[in-house]
């Protein structure tokens, strides 16, 4: 059991970790590399607070798939059959990368270091594949938080630390995680993560080997990780194949106000194909097959309600498919007056403000736009009904809402004036270099309209700066 740090320390240190490991996405990747889907899916879990302290932190999820769901990068872990090791690398929210690449002088090790934390040179992360039986097969070895790291998953430590003792940002932390051990203490016991194998088969119909029990990341930042519970687990297979979809807006003007209706798969076994039916005012019709979007943005021609079907065909339309009701529909009108929403510069509103910054690069408060209406007459009626604003930025699972100044309704002899806006991010922080954006939305009079404002994300470690 590796020394612990007081939960003082760890408190902001893990805050900050939190942050280092979601903003760090594509600066590991660049050294890393972009690591191939494996045969490994599913979650693990490990408690998501430090210690006592209720601290924002730890692990939480750990996604050893990017077949889990919808992400724009691929990656994953691998379970070699015939020997047993386990390579690749998974993926936490708050940790950023855990790398099971890991080799004395080579990946997940550091400037000074040459051995695993056993003192072993040949711990590599593996199921012990003739050990136990085939109901448990014990897992050992090590993986790595590449947060540990001042950048990729090997090399100096955070804050360009030649050694982990040197390292003022990490208190002590260094990112190991044991897959099986003893616990320390006055009454010693044996813990480790086991596979059982060919236990049932996976959403594809084969055989599969599940994940079981608890792998120990250290008491201060990540503590127990367990690989199978209540609703989740890890296994050698495929997950169950979903998808979903929806429109870009509920309500839209004839001819008009442009729509797009987007879907996205998950599970089973990537690429996807997906195909579209709309029921409509004329009845149900095909909508064209293959991407996520099947057409660009584009109007509707004529008014009513229209909703849409996706089935999401896995192996490029090969394999298994799902079809799924998209969520919302389409209301379409016709001879009504609309609105529009422009995003502008609070100080001159003849400029638009097409993005924003937040304050320390990838947290924190932005810098404030000023949301204004713009009402658009058709025929002799115009439009003069209050609009209500809302407005979020979605990271993932999590959503962000914006604050409007001084409340979110607008009246019509508000217009020009509008509404200033600003959204707070908090730790663990966006990814530098993923195309983030502010959705606003404004609904007044049966209508509505909406506007996307940039988010500029900027640095790698900027959490690390905060404490």
């Amino acid at each position: 059991m590796r020394t612990a740090v007081s939960l003082f320390v760890l408190g902001i240190i893990a805050s900050s970790l939190a942050y280092f490991g979601s903003v760090s996405t594509h600066y590991q990747l660049a050294a890393v590399g972009d690591p191939p889907v494996g045969n490994v899916t599913g979650w693990a879990w490990g408690a998501d607070t430090v210690g006592s302290s209720n601290t924002r932190g730890g692990v939480g999820w750990i996604s050893f798939s990017s077949t889990n769901h919808f992400s724009s990068t691929s990656y994953g872990v691998n379970l070699d059959q015939g020997s047993g090791r386990l390579s690749g690398q998974a993926w936490s929210d708050n940790l950023g990368w855990l790398s099971f690449d890991c080799s004395p002088g080579g990946g997940c090790f550091g400037a000074g270091e040459s051995s695993f934390p056993d003192g072993k040179m040949d711990s590599y992360a593996k199921v012990q594949l003739t050990q136990g039986n085939e109901l448990a097969r014990p897992v050992t070895g090590w993986a790595r938080f590449c947060s540990v790291f001042e950048k990729g998953c090997s090399g100096n430590f955070a804050g360009n630390a030649s050694t982990l003792a040197a390292s003022t940002k990490l208190g002590g932390w260094d990112g190991w995680v044991s897959l099986s051990g003893m616990t320390s203490g006055a009454d010693p016991r044996p813990y480790g993560v086991t596979v059982h194998q060919n236990d049932g088969t996976d959403a594809s119909g084969l055989p599969q080997d599940t994940f079981h029990d608890f792998a120990w990341g250290g008491g201060d930042v990540v503590g127990w990780i367990s690989f199978a519970g209540n609703g989740y687990g890890v296994i050698r297979g495929n997950q169950a194949l979903g998808g979903s979809c929806a429109p870009s807006t509920n309500t839209a003007i004839v001819g008009v106000t442009p729509v797009t209706w987007t879907a996205r798969g998950y599970g089973g076994s990537p690429p996807y194909l997906y195909n579209w039916s709309e029921n409509g005012p004329s009845g149900i019709a095909s909508a064209g097959t293959g991407p996520t979007s099947p057409n660009p943005p584009s109007s509707y021609a004529s008014k009513g309600t229209y909703s849409r079907k996706v089935t999401v065909t896995d192996k490029a339309g090969a394999g298994r498919s799902e079809t799924k009701d998209c969520s919302g529909s389409v209301i379409v009108k016709d001879n009504q007056p609309y609105f529009l929403l422009r995003s502008v510069d609070p100080a001159d509103h003849s400029k638009t403000k097409s993005s924003v910054k937040l304050g320390s690069g990838a947290l924190g408060t932005s810098d404030q736009v000023t949301i204004i209406v713009e009402p658009v007459k058709v025929g002799n009626v115009d439009f003069t009904d209050e609009v209500t604003l809302t407005g979020t930025l979605k990271n993932g699972a999590q959503t962000f809402s914006a604050v409007f100044t001084p409340d979110s309704k607008v009246k019509s002899t508000e217009y020009g004036t509008g509404r200033s806006m600003t959204v707070t991010v908090p730790s663990p922080g966006l990814t530098p270099g993923m195309p983030y954006s502010i959705r606003v939305d404004g609904v007044g009079g049966g209508v509505s309209a909406s506007v996307n404002i940039g988010v500029n994300v900027e640095g790698t470690g900027a959490g690390f700066e905060e404490i």
